[in-house]
């Protein structure tokens, strides 16, 4: 069953415009900010221009100008509706935002799979998905679609271990059909995450 996404950008902002007339950068506001593929980018959930205050929302980068957007619906807290959107779709408020780019880090037993998690970003999008807080957010997507895998851990507040519900307990490897591959969460039930399909050619 297909959703409407919950998140909706804003009209065009003259004051956005002529305040975000900057170069591209790792970190800085919202629209200037350079990410590609696998880069997490992070945005302060404080909407106040500017200021990069804490806790931070994750998103992930499926290119250079798409972000997968995951927070709770607005009509529950134990579920999101993943959304694919793109840079010039984000709100005056938001384009106003600091961000910071995080790219990926791999390390012995932790190598990228973003391009897998891409294709995966991709079959999440509009689909109704469990969530949690601090225990299955869009830390865990992010992570999960950059490393195939997560880290919360018990001494991090908004990033705690997943909690049974989370659908992302299926580890991604060198080797996985990202376009089939069947998310489950802890008992290993399926979630229903339909294969990827790729767009018709015009």
């Amino acid at each position: 069953m297909m959703y409407h996404p919950v998140y909706t950008g804003g009209s065009l902002c003259v004051l956005c415009l002529l305040l975000l007339g900057v170069s591209g950068a790792r970190r800085g506001l919202f629209r200037s900010a350079r990410f590609e593929q696998g880069d997490r980018v992070l945005n302060s959930v404080i909407p106040i221009p500017f200021l990069p205050l804490p806790p931070s929302h994750v998103m992930f980068a499926l290119s250079s100008t798409e972000l997968l957007h995951v927070e709770r619906t607005s009509f529950s807290w134990s579920d999101t509706i993943p959304t694919i959107i793109h840079r010039e779709m984000a709100s005056c408020t938001q384009m106003l935002k600091y961000a910071k780019v995080l790219p990926p880090r791999p390390t012995e037993g932790r190598p990228v799979v973003a391009e897998k998690g891409a294709i995966i970003a991709r079959r999440l999008h509009n689909r109704m998905l469990p969530y949690h807080i601090t225990r299955c957010n869009c830390n865990h997507y992010a992570d999960y679609l950059v490393y195939g895998r997560t880290f919360g851990r018990k001494k991090k507040l908004w990033y705690q271990p997943m909690n049974a519900s989370c659908p992302l307990y299926t580890r991604i490897h060198a080797n996985t059909e990202a376009e089939t591959v069947v998310l489950t969460n802890r008992a290993g039930v399926d979630q229903g995450v339909p294969p990827y399909t790729s767009p018709p050619l015009h």
